[in-house]
């Protein structure tokens, strides 16, 4: 479950990443043939890490309220990532 909450929440911060950069929404005709094309291929992994962290950067600016489960979350962070999660 918390994998999929975390891949939705990923591809809907890329994709309003990649909507502010482009300045047109996925399958809009302003953006044929253009050259810009969405079809998610990034030149090397760094280029993906950087797009995410401005995602949540941005996304988490407009957080109001606490994260629903976090502690469950960071529980799991710290068993899957072993020594790069900071103990609280």
């Amino acid at each position: 479950m918390l994998k999929g909450l975390t891949k939705r929440l990923v591809e809907r911060a890329l994709e309003g990443e990649l909507t502010s950069h482009l300045g047109y929404e996925k399958h809009a005709v302003e953006g044929r043939g253009s050259g810009n094309s969405r079809n998610g291929a990034f030149p090397n992994p760094d280029s993906v890490r950087k797009v995410l962290y401005l995602a949540i950067q941005k996304a988490s600016a407009r957080w109001a309220r606490p994260i629903k489960d976090w502690v469950a979350a960071l529980n799991h962070f710290t068993m899957v990532f072993e020594g790069r999660v900071p103990n609280r």
